[in-house]
């Protein structure tokens, strides 16, 4: 998948922060072989497989569906780490948060 801009994004990004882009793509190499040997991917599998998952993000809709997302305790949430704060404040734990 080719995200169309992200390239300008990218060194945008790098300027930002001061990386450099053959250091950022060592990182990733080397955080792609840990995530290799783990076994991340498949615990999860193991987690969602065959249960109603909640995809939970931190857009203006958030706070209306807090009070709803208390109501089911036994879905599977996967929420951005964006979302985290509101939705810990508020009693509700993901399974699993995921980040950009």
């Amino acid at each position: 998948m080719i995200v169309s801009g992200w390239k300008k994004q990218y060194t945008d990004i790098l300027k930002e922060f001061k990386y450099s882009e053959k250091q950022d793509k060592e990182s990733a190499k080397i955080l792609n072989s840990i995530l290799k040997k783990s076994d991340t991917n498949k615990k999860i599998l193991n987690l969602v497989k065959g249960k109603t998952v909640f995809v939970i993000g931190s857009g203006p809709s958030l706070s209306s569906a807090i009070p709803k997302l208390k109501n089911y305790k036994k879905i599977i949430k996967i929420a951005a780490d964006s979302s985290i704060k509101p939705l810990v404040e508020n009693g509700i734990i993901p399974d699993v948060v995921v980040t950009d």
